[in-house]
């Protein structure tokens, strides 16, 4: 027995759900009841949500940059915003630009897989969709190859985001074919 089974079976408490599995169907009700008919304002649309997740972080951030270049006076919650703005704006000019994969590429490639997974009417959320986008936005800007699942390996090498070819990295979805791919390289 898993020990949060035996935990639920000696709790009056009913078992929560799995979180994973009700995050999945929370984005897939989400994708299907706000359709967006263009990937580049799905993108767009990620792009400003990662933003708005760590705007703290970019007001600490530009916080920090004041301090390195030697700014001693008092920094208080307005100017955080401030900066924080500043900073989101420069990210959105690197979007615009089209600067934001060699830039801020793991904000690029969970924005890309998000957005490719909500244009596609056909694909669901799966619960481990996340993680593995958070997984692939680490890997595919400094490694050689990549080795997923078949599903998020389509995902990553195929139209509109073909980011193999973007960060030129090998996508694997089988185990040989890395093994063969891993062994050529030693």
């Amino acid at each position: 027995m898993r020990f949060c089974d035996f935990v639920a079976s000696h709790s009056d408490r009913p078992p929560r759900p799995n979180s994973l599995d009700a995050v999945a169907k929370d984005l897939t009700i989400g994708k299907r009841t706000n359709p967006v008919s263009s990937f580049k304002v799905l993108y767009e649309h990620e792009i400003a949500g990662g933003l708005d997740a760590f705007q703290r972080t970019c007001g600490q951030v530009m916080e920090r940059l004041c301090r390195l270049s030697g700014f001693r006076g008092e920094i208080g919650d307005p100017e955080r915003e401030e900066g924080s703005r500043m900073l989101c704006g420069f990210v959105r000019a690197a979007v615009r630009a089209g600067r934001i994969g060699a830039t801020f590429p793991q904000l690029h490639i969970n924005a890309s897989l998000h957005a490719a997974l909500r244009f596609d009417d056909r694909r669901s959320y799966k619960r481990g969709d996340c993680e593995d986008f958070r997984h692939a936005g680490s890997a595919l800007p400094y490694c050689n190859c990549f080795l997923t699942e078949k599903s998020l390996r389509h995902l990553l090498c195929t139209k509109p985001l073909n980011l193999d070819a973007e960060y030129g990295v090998k996508v694997f979805s089988d185990s040989a074919s890395a093994v063969t791919e891993l062994s050529a390289l030693a």
